[in-house]
């Protein structure tokens, strides 16, 4: 990678295994990430899909919350296919400006949409937690159904905000790379930095950071009031039948909750902190080309945390792990049963759809159906 108006050299040259759009040179690494990246992508893709499949149809007692989770799913299950169209763009670099647009701004609008989910749904854990008599009066599946949509509606604006005028001129439109960009000068068409302005991006950063410190001071309260009555957990579950605030579930989904928004924080404060650094000026001494990197990489850690979802939900929430574990089972099946696969503990038992799972540290071996079913269990 080179600095300022130089050319690639000749060792660099060396390396490219094709040229892409625009004189864009790619290599072996390139290729690597993209393809590590499309792998991420699809996970986040089937996670999020088998979550919503679960909560909508495979669970019990439909809770409001789960409304908003599913939503969340969805949020994520679309950052997913962006980041397959995104590797393509990293690979071709086909440099169109309106598709520039619409690609930065849905994903400055998919941010946007999973930290206000998850400022509703820790609002939705406070008045369980601290007004408990009148949750189901304020919200019900209804009420939170139409949150959800008024959520994407103001997300959706967002993302096509830059498309429909806030962008910078296309005037000081260039194709050069490797160029730094202080104020006034040219800019590539699919630099983000460079096509996206600073009130934009001041929104973005206002819409992550002031949800999530109201957050906190909401997450602040509720255990400030849990830590007060903690002396008698017990005593208000056994004689309120989980209808006060020690009511373990409604804990239980609260401490989700918060999880999720500290992972999330953790996550995408990286890519806070590169776009922090460029609208105070202190990237702009930077090529095209590293600024790009810088947010490339902190966005990737920003976007996995659609994959580390999914597993907050299969640990906390039962339906979920459930049918993870069953989707798991077929995975081993057609990865093994199919293949006439012989050693192990993993067998095929024969031309039925059935297969065996032994556990050596307790000398038992359980056979399941290609659906996931239980169906039986012998000491081995």
């Amino acid at each position: 990678m080179t600095t300022g108006n130089e050319t690639t050299s000749q060792d660099s040259n060396e390396d490219v295994l094709f040229w892409a759009l625009n004189g864009y040179g790619v290599t072996v690494f390139h290729l690597v990430v993209a393809f590590l990246t499309l792998l991420l992508a699809i996970a986040i893709i089937v996670l999020n899909a088998l979550v919503f499949d679960t909560m909508v149809r495979g669970k019990r007692n439909f809770e409001p919350a789960d409304v908003l989770v599913c939503s969340l799913s969805i949020a994520d299950l679309m950052t997913g296919v962006l980041m397959v169209h995104n590797t393509a763009y990293n690979v071709l670099n086909f440099q169109d400006y309106l598709e520039c647009l619409f690609r930065c701004g849905l994903m400055m609008g998919l941010l946007s949409t999973s930290v206000l989910h998850l400022a509703f749904l820790t609002v939705d854990r406070y008045v369980k937690i601290i007004m408990t008599y009148r949750y189901e009066q304020i919200f019900t599946i209804n009420s939170l159904i139409i949150i959800a949509l008024v959520l994407w509606v103001v997300s959706l604006t967002i993302s096509f905000s830059p498309a429909m005028g806030w962008n910078v001129n296309l005037a000081n439109i260039t194709t050069d790379l490797n160029t730094a960009i202080p104020p006034g000068d040219d800019v590539p068409v699919c630099s983000v930095f460079g096509i996206i302005p600073h009130g934009f991006l001041n929104l973005i950063l206002s819409l992550f950071f002031v949800p999530f410190f109201l957050m906190g001071v909401l997450y602040l309260h509720i255990f400030q009031v849990a830590n007060r009555h903690a002396r008698s957990i017990a005593a208000q579950e056994a004689t309120n039948g989980g209808k006060d605030i020690r009511d373990s579930h409604a804990w239980k989904y609260t401490k989700t909750v918060f999880i999720l928004m500290g992972l999330y924080l953790l996550c995408w404060i990286p890519a806070g902190a590169v776009i922090i650094l460029f609208v105070t000026g202190h990237l702009q001494q930077f090529t095209v080309v590293d600024q790009g990197t810088y947010l490339a990489w902190t966005l990737t850690l920003g976007c996995a945390n659609s994959a580390i979802n999914p597993i907050v939900y299969a640990i906390k929430i039962s339906a979920v792990r459930q049918r993870f574990r069953r989707e798991f089972r077929r995975f081993l099946f057609c990865c093994f049963g199919c293949c006439g696969y012989k050693g192990g503990l993993l067998q095929p038992t024969g031309k039925t759809t059935v297969f065996s799972v032994g556990d050596k540290s307790d000398n038992t071996l359980t056979r399941f159906t290609l659906n996931g079913e239980k169906r039986n269990t012998r000491e081995i």
